[in-house]
């Protein structure tokens, strides 16, 4: 790049449209002779809402300036959330919310080392892509449906569970998702079922037996939290259903 340090890239750009947005970077990575080893950052935004003075904004504003971070001299990009236009200062009871998330993904095929096949045969057709960072974007802008509970979150999926059993309902969905049922009386007893063609199959994910699920107690309220990761790779639509024996 011919820009200097301090320069921007890009200066209080507005991200329109309805989110989730995404930033990639596929083509940034450390400057050697190699072309391995090297993951793809990418940052996606779920949801943004923030207030300045009495007004409200719901779609972010990004600038993305030069930063010498290396004693060698080369140079990265960061990207920073920035106040919209016209708001230069910042008032008291002013406000921003957001659901972000930063990933690192492989850049090529040969790179990933993980199971999921639907994803390595994505790498090997789009190496070095935008698109891997857009897959994961759309990809889990899931839309839940649940009964016997309240949902929280769609993603990850946060459900307060309010019955006995719990079904879930989801549209999309890419690698591995994470679905956390809340509320539980109980740390045992309980099982997630697959429905989705009509039979209700035990998940199991086991390696050293029951080590595919995650169990807490939330003290506040005396009760438990049971987390699972549900394959969802090439799956229009799942339902499941969260039972105790």
């Amino acid at each position: 790049s011919e820009l200097e340090q301090g320069e921007y890239y890009l200066e209080k750009v507005t991200l329109e449209g309805d989110g989730p947005w995404w930033v990639g970077f596929p083509g940034g990575y450390t400057n050697h002779d190699k072309d391995w080893g090297t993951g793809s950052r990418g940052l996606i935004i779920r949801d943004y809402k923030a207030t300045f003075g009495d007004k409200t904004y719901t779609n972010p504003t990004i600038s993305m300036y030069v930063l010498i971070a290396h004693p060698d001299g080369r140079k990265n990009i960061d990207l920073v959330f920035v106040p919209p236009a016209g708001v230069e200062s910042y008032r008291e009871g002013d406000r921003i919310e957001m659901d972000i998330e930063w990933i690192t993904l492989p850049r090529i095929a040969d790179d990933y080392y993980g199971p999921n096949e639907a994803f390595r045969t994505h790498l090997a057709e789009h190496p070095r892509s935008w698109k891997t960072i857009y897959r994961e974007a759309l990809g889990n802008d899931l839309n839940v449906k649940v009964k016997g509970g309240e949902l929280i979150k769609s993603y990850p999926v946060l459900i307060q569970a309010t019955d006995d059993v719990v079904n879930v309902d989801i549209k999309g969905g890419v690698g591995a998702v994470p679905i956390r049922f809340e509320g539980l009386p109980s740390a045992r007893g309980y099982t997630l079922y697959n429905t989705t063609t009509g039979a209700a199959v035990a998940l199991d994910q086991s390696v050293h037996g029951n080590d595919f699920w995650q169990t807490d107690y939330d003290t506040e309220s005396q009760t438990y939290r049971i987390t699972y990761n549900l394959p969802l790779d090439d799956i229009e639509q799942s339902k499941w259903e969260l039972r105790r024996k």
